[in-house]
């Protein structure tokens, strides 16, 4: 699933939560914005190995809910950036034994609108089932 304009990527991680999306690519153009969604995304879905210091990382990321999340994407380095996020599996595909399980995975990276042209839609085309797109009226 390609999202277009992510925002604080609440859509897809909601997607990601509830219909046990394969894949998912966020995309902005701000390098705020890209941040809020990477730490949204270490949020929503901590490692799946339980152990005294992921508990700990955990709790720090709930506190940057407050103050802001750390810098990962560099306003300088944002157009060459992409950051990856295994997402674990869910309760409910613990319980399902499958012969090949596949990874599920989030995407962060940039997308500018504005320089988006015909040689990008080529980039995208035929490598997702469905594109989200947001208009603000």
């Amino acid at each position: 699933m390609l999202e277009l304009g992510c925002g604080t990527g609440l859509v897809g991680i909601t997607l990601l939560k509830t219909l046990g999306v394969r894949s998912h690519l966020f995309t902005d153009c701000h390098f705020r914005v890209l941040n809020a969604v990477v730490n949204n995304l270490k949020i929503n879905f901590p490692p799946s190995n339980e152990n005294d210091q992921e508990e700990e990382l955990y709790k720090k990321r709930l506190g940057q809910l407050e103050t802001g999340p750390p810098q990962k994407i560099s306003e300088e380095m944002v157009e060459r950036t992409s950051y990856h996020h295994k997402i674990p599996p869910n309760e409910e595909e613990e319980e399902e034994e499958e012969e090949e399980e596949e990874e599920r995975e989030a995407t962060v990276r940039h997308l500018n609108w504005a320089t988006f042209g015909a040689q990008d839609a080529d980039t995208y085309q035929g490598k997702f089932d469905v594109i989200l797109v947001r208009f603000n009226h």
